[in-house]
């Protein structure tokens, strides 16, 4: 088991990440990570074939009154365990930074996940919606910040792991790149119909077990599932966010 205060830091998003919307596209829940599917535009792809997705297994309707409305998640259960696996064992210190901060009891109780393993990054006023518009970027660099004063005192930085379909952006990466830090990084951008693919968790994994040194910045999104070092995404093109934001 990791020591805690060492074990690289995950901030996880809920949906786009987790809870997918392949219906956006056309494609059925119960088809995603069974096999190749024809989606919206015509054409056969493998993106939600078993190989590229996880199965979206897990499925229910959370009603959150009157201000949080009424939603339909589906995720992978199997994607939600190995997750929780390596929090439980202390590989990695996974925390929630989502929308649904003032929710997390909810998705904690249905994904399994014990309070007490997971914790919640309070990065919003869920009663004004103070700090929701760019919240999560300034938790990030708050966290980014606090490891370069460990990294200062002399203590070892810890690596972090940002995971969001929308703010784990190129843009940011480009900012976190540009910006002073100490440790290693990685953006994972999953595609919100899909959620994580399972070359993104690959990557994951592979970052956790063995992270780089210094304050290097890695990038994952559907192009680049594997990561790229972020001083290369300015010699890459950018394609326009096509999704939108679905979610709370």
């Amino acid at each position: 088991m990791v020591d805690d205060s060492s074990a690289p830091i995950v901030l996880l998003d809920f949906d786009g990440v987790l809870n997918a919307f392949p219906d956006a596209i056309g494609v059925r829940y119960e088809d995603v990570g069974v096999a190749p599917v024809v989606e919206c535009r015509g054409r056969m792809t493998d993106d939600f074939g078993p190989e590229r997705a996880f199965r979206l297994d897990g499925v229910e309707t959370v009603r959150l009154g009157r201000r949080g409305g009424t939603w339909h998640l589906h995720w992978s259960r199997e994607l939600a365990a190995n997750l929780y696996g390596l929090a439980e064992s202390g590989v990695i210190d996974l925390r929630w930074l989502s929308t649904w901060q003032p929710y997390v009891h909810i998705l904690d109780g249905l994904l399994g996940w014990d309070p007490d393993v997971v914790h919640n990054t309070h990065w919003y006023d869920p009663l004004t919606g103070r700090g929701r518009m760019g919240g999560k970027l300034h938790a990030v660099v708050d966290e980014v910040t606090r490891q370069l004063r460990i990294a200062d005192a002399g203590g070892r930085p810890r690596p972090i792991v940002w995971i969001d379909d929308e703010e784990a952006s190129v843009a940011n990466a480009l900012m976190l790149h540009g910006h002073e830090g100490a440790g290693p990084m990685l953006l994972v951008n999953p595609l919100a119909f899909r959620g994580i693919s399972r070359r993104q968790w690959a990557c994951v994994r592979r970052f956790v077990a063995d992270p780089p040194e210094g304050p290097v910045v890695i990038y994952s999104d559907t192009m680049h599932e594997d990561g790229v070092t972020a001083d290369r995404l300015h010699d890459i093109d950018r394609l326009p966010d096509m999704t939108g934001h679905r979610g709370l």
